[in-house]
């Protein structure tokens, strides 16, 4: 999560069948941290989720159906709102 300590937390994606269970898991996961609305996946938020995919280009959450995404995310990043903004997502 930008901002917060450097360090990584695993989330096995199988474990979840649509973006908003995800979303509902990472907002427990990391509202001790968040500086603002984490929210994650409400257009409000301060904070926007994105995600590596097989080729190595970040691209923005929910734009493919849930079991493409699955198949082809790498790693996940929580940054703020602004930053997306700014690289386009």
């Amino acid at each position: 999560m930008e901002g917060a300590l450097a360090y990584g937390r695993k989330v096995d994606l199988l474990k979840f069948n649509a973006y908003e269970q995800l979303y509902t898991a990472l907002n427990e996961m990391f509202e001790e941290y968040a500086v603002g609305n984490l929210a994650i996946g409400e257009h409000d938020s301060d904070y926007k989720l994105v995600y590596k995919d097989y080729v190595g280009d970040w691209m923005a959450m929910g734009d493919l159906p849930w079991n493409t995404f699955i198949t082809g995310c790498k790693s996940l990043m929580i940054i703020k709102a602004s930053t997306a903004s700014e690289i386009g997502l």
